[in-house]
């Protein structure tokens, strides 16, 4: 219960239907909210001010590319990765791979996302 107190404060989780003054009710969306909020902060390793960006993109009525930029934006380099780019500078082969998996990860989470 904390958590999702902490989320409706960091603007992450809307508020549900309160029924009294100690007791709140959440639907479905909430749900599925919570669970890409969860999902995006322990798997994705997001922070929360980068999943609050995330989930505004998700919110805006942007196109599938626009979307796509703001959550591979927000996605943390492994370490190996960033290592990689700075052996092999921007213009690397290395690098230009891992801006690939990177992408590729992007896009296998906004479709698992749905």
């Amino acid at each position: 219960m904390a958590t999702i107190k902490y989320y409706r404060r960091e603007g992450l989780l809307p508020e549900g239907r309160a029924l009294n003054p100690t007791t709140v009710e959440y639907d479905e969306e909430h749900i599925q909210r919570l669970r890409l909020i969860r999902f995006l902060i322990q798997l994705g390793g997001l922070s929360v001010a980068r999943t609050r960006e995330v989930l505004e993109a998700v919110d805006r009525p942007l196109d599938a590319f626009e979307t796509l930029g703001v959550v591979h934006h927000a996605l943390p380099v492994p370490s190996a990765e960033t290592n990689e780019r700075k052996d092999e500078g921007a213009e690397g082969t290395v690098g230009e791979e891992a801006s690939c998996r990177a992408a590729a990860r992007v896009e296998a989470l906004i479709a698992t996302m749905g």
